[in-house]
């Protein structure tokens, strides 16, 4: 796209802006904005903040200006200012908000001259004691102006200019806290100043170096580096380091994997007070990581302590632990509380559960408008697991429009982050046709992409792929392999595959006990196709003793799930005088029910009787 292209788009935006048509406005704003257009960003932004052709999202306003204002642009710049001045999508901080009016009003921005024009005369009186008392550390003394930072606060408008000063003074501590000031707005420009407190061996400049690495802001993702740094502020002292130096150790994200070490670590970084490390530690104790004992008290204790210190992820694992009432008492309402509390706190995995809860309609009153709005949110936060959940919403209209573009292109943002539901739902949707054509090759694609990246269903998927054609050429050995790796992984649905293949000797030597063995473990994980596959083999006897009234309550179980074949063979059952008297009735209703699911055989069937 060149200049002229983005001139027209936003001169197109703006009159439609001026007929009121936002949503319209809007998209071509965004199109420009992506592709790179200081302007359109800043309108972006304004849209958000102002809820003007899509919902009102701060985050969203406070992340586009701040796009645009990196770039110098002087009306994102003032309107940035105003997001920190009163808290639009950021916390309130009068110091860079003063900072970025000046930025702008340098550019001769009129509404940003204005706005320090009205600051002036509000702060002047209140800041003069403490400089006058300070005046003779203007100049030379890089420690003084870092203590006259703090004793400001950064609640004052000159606090951060005083920051700056010690900072560019050499002062270590103050270079560090100047880069966590504008991290968010500027991470390359932190980095360096991060990096410029290392030279003088300040521990806490490690660690947000480390930081950086580890997230790729403002440098490229490097682990190793990251596992460097965290190690270097460890052992300068730091505390928090640890918990880096843990969960890269648990990962084996930029050093060997090694789960003795992770606990270990993390052990000290509790023993050293550190509060993400209650939750961590919590989390690994839960499960049983590095051969960390499971103790239900300790690891409700351990989330306890983080919950007290405001660690959101803590009160989202203690709310899964308060709504499942396996192993503590059953809970709702401070459960949802604590959900609420870790929303308010943006923490995104709270968000998403939050929205499964509004989905079912078990704990909360159904509302599929809020869990949208909550899977949106954590996707406004690049959640991987949000893009599953938002696709999953725009697929099949879960508060909001179904809309299979959108989508499509949610899912595969989501595929591009390596997420395995994402890849697995976009390898559903090319192979039923639900991507409006069917695709058989991008469908195996996917799911071998998911596969690959550990997600377990996609290991039943592949397998069935491997199994009958879909995509690639058949390969039982492969399919046999890949449903067993299923199995081991706990995926209800491959029990019956792997347990189909033993007992027709698919690949495998014929092995009905084995089968059976399979199945049940299916059936007890709730899988309709197990259910099915059991129940016919109770009714008839094979590899087990006949039990005509518990084989025919798995047909039900697996028909109510809706398994066609369950559906059509609970007809057959009915339609002949073989297991019981013969009730044309009821096979009527069961061969109804399965050409409703879409069978043509229960058409055929209906027609005999």
């Amino acid at each position: 796209m060149d200049a002229a292209d983005i001139d027209f788009l936003l001169s197109e935006a703006d009159r439609l802006c001026e007929l009121e048509r936002y949503d319209e406005a809007f998209l071509l704003d965004l199109k420009a904005a992506k592709a790179g257009d200081v302007r359109a960003q800043t309108h972006l932004g304004w849209y958000y903040e102002n809820g003007l052709g899509t919902d009102a999202n701060p985050d969203k306003a406070f992340e586009w200006y701040s796009r645009a204002a990196s770039q110098g642009h002087a009306d994102a710049q003032y309107c940035l200012g105003v997001c920190h001045e009163e808290g639009i999508g950021t916390p309130i901080n009068a110091d860079e908000s003063l900072r970025l009016y000046r930025l702008a009003a340098a550019q001769e921005q009129v509404d940003a001259i204005e706005a320090l024009i009205r600051l002036k005369k509000a702060t002047e009186d209140s800041d003069a004691a403490v400089v006058r008392t300070h005046s003779s550390t203007f100049e030379g003394n890089a420690e003084e102006q870092y203590n006259i930072a703090q004793s400001l606060g950064n609640g004052s408008p000159d606090y951060l200019k005083w920051l700056r000063e010690a900072a560019n003074g050499g002062y270590a501590p103050a270079m560090t806290d100047y880069g966590l000031e504008i991290e968010d707005s500027n991470p390359s420009e932190a980095m360096v100043w991060f990096l410029r407190a290392s030279d003088s061996d300040y521990p806490r400049a490690f660690y947000c170096i480390a930081y950086l690495y580890d997230y790729g802001l403002g440098v490229d993702e490097d682990k190793r580096r990251a596992f460097e740094f965290y190690r270097r502020a460890y052992e300068k002292g730091y505390p928090d380091a640890a918990v880096g130096i843990a969960l890269a150790y648990e990962t084996g994200d930029g050093t060997g994997r090694n789960e003795f070490e992770a606990a270990r670590h993390m052990t000290i970084a509790v023993d050293l007070g550190v509060p993400q490390a209650y939750y961590e530690l919590g989390r690994m104790m839960d499960s049983g990581i590095g051969n960390l004992p499971r103790d239900i008290s300790e690891i409700i204790d351990l989330y306890e302590k983080a919950i007290a210190e405001d660690i959101p992820d803590a009160m989202t694992a203690m709310a899964k632990l308060l709504l499942s009432g396996t192993e503590v008492e059953e809970d709702a309402d401070r459960a949802i509380a604590l959900l609420n509390r870790a929303v308010g706190l943006g923490n995104s995995a709270a968000m998403i559960y939050l929205g499964q809860c509004y989905t079912s309609g078990e704990v909360l009153k159904k509302d599929d408008k809020k869990a949208f709005q909550l899977y949106r949110a954590a996707l406004d936060r690049n959640d991987g697991d949000a893009y599953f959940w938002v696709g999953d919403c725009y697929e099949r209209g879960i508060g909001t429009k179904t809309n299979i573009e959108k989508a499509i292109d949610t899912y595969t943002r989501g595929a591009d982050k390596d997420n395995g539901e994402c890849l697995e739902a976009l390898a559903l949707l090319y192979e039923c046709g639900g991507a409006i054509w069917t695709d058989d090759k991008k469908a195996f694609a996917y799911m071998k992409r998911a596969a690959e990246r550990g997600y377990p269903p996609a290991f039943y998927g592949l397998g069935r792929y491997y199994h009958t054609g879909i995509g690639t050429k058949k390969n039982i050995d492969r399919a046999i392999e890949l449903y067993t790796l299923a199995v081991d992984a706990g995926h209800p649905e491959a029990y019956a595959a792997l347990g189909y293949c033993y007992e027709s000797g698919t690949g495998v030597k014929c092995d009905i006990d084995k089968a059976i063995e399979l199945y049940r473990s299916g059936a007890e994980n709730g899988d309709p196709y197990a259910c099915r596959c059991l129940g016919n083999l109770m009714l008839y006897g094979d590899g087990l003793s006949q039990n005509i009234d518990d084989g025919l309550q798995m047909l039900r179980y697996a028909a109510g799930e809706g398994d066609i074949p369950a559906m059509l063979i609970l007809g057959d059952v009915y339609a002949r005088d073989e297991f019981m008297p013969q009730d044309i009735a009821e096979a009527k209703r069961w061969y109804r029910m399965a050409k409703n699911a879409g069978s043509d055989e229960a058409e055929d069937l209906l027609d005999e009787l």
